[in-house]
């Protein structure tokens, strides 16, 4: 979960294991959306940027691996997922550092 004080996010997995966006401001739940590509066998990790971008890290599914994007608040993928060096089998967290 993640939020800019305004807007919460939520990131999940799937029962398909796929990676899914809901949203609540003050017009409620905006509903489920599918992030375009891919998959994980662990709960994602979510940061919200400045501006509307929410940066998405996951252990990939072999268990160990981390993976990064970068995903617009629309839904839209920004980047292609891209493999962090190292791995862990914990699960992850994201924060954003203050400028």
């Amino acid at each position: 979960m993640a939020s800019d004080g305004y807007t919460v996010w939520l990131a999940v997995r799937g029962m398909d294991n796929r990676l899914y966006l809901n949203r609540l401001d003050a017009n409620g739940w905006s509903g489920w959306r599918r992030v375009p590509t891919g998959s994980t066998a662990a709960g994602p990790a979510i940061e919200l940027a400045s501006g509307p971008v929410l940066h998405l890290a996951v252990i990939g599914s072999d268990g160990r691996s981390i993976w990064y994007t970068q995903v617009h608040s629309n839904g839209t993928q920004l980047l292609s997922w891209s493999r962090v060096p190292g791995s862990s089998p914990s699960p992850l967290a994201l924060a954003q550092i203050p400028p």
